[in-house]
């Protein structure tokens, strides 16, 4: 199989997509469902049963809830700008993905690794993602899925990393 190239800039977002493979985010975006559902159906109960003495106290709660969710998200969103901020300064990334391992660089660095660093691999809608051991401190390589030319560059490269990694499995999360 050949080798498959990408060259392109990799925005804050591309990485904080391949961050939040490895997490699960699926269970992240359940959780704050329901911390919001539990907050609205607080501040609810006080607006509708006011003459009840512990429906105040849903009530607080239910803002507190609340407002601890925006705080959460707003933290989210500044680290996603300032990561953003850190990596339009290294410039366009090139990648070349190719039977031997893996090769990569930018304005600043380059890597050039075998497949035995990055033993698994998992997918979001943006990116290919390869991840380094079990740990949140692992190595990880994102792939943003529009630096490729063609979807079939994209077939191409599951294909690849497929014969050389693994799928993250749940308990490979970390």
């Amino acid at each position: 199989m050949r080798a498959v190239e990408v060259t392109g800039p990799i925005t804050g977002r591309d990485l904080w997509d391949g961050m939040w493979a490895r997490r699960g985010m699926r269970a992240v975006r359940w959780g704050t469902a329901a911390v919001v559902v539990a907050g609205v159906c607080g501040i609810l109960l006080a607006l509708f049963l006011p003459d009840r003495e512990w429906v105040r106290g849903a009530g607080l709660l239910g803002t507190g809830i609340l407002a601890g969710a925006a705080v959460g998200w707003a933290a989210d969103r500044l680290r996603l700008r300032r990561l953003h901020a850190r990596v339009a300064a290294r410039g366009e990334c090139r990648l070349r993905i190719h039977e031997g391992g893996i090769e990569a660089g930018d304005a600043l660095s380059s890597f050039t690794t075998g497949w035995e660093d990055f033993p698994h691999r998992t997918e979001t809608g943006r990116c290919l993602v390869l991840l380094g051991s079990r740990g949140m401190s692992a190595p990880v390589v994102v792939i943003p899925k529009r630096l490729f030319a063609s979807p079939e560059e994209i077939e191409g490269a599951r294909r690849l990393l497929a014969r050389h990694t693994a799928p993250l499995t749940r308990a490979d999360r970390g």
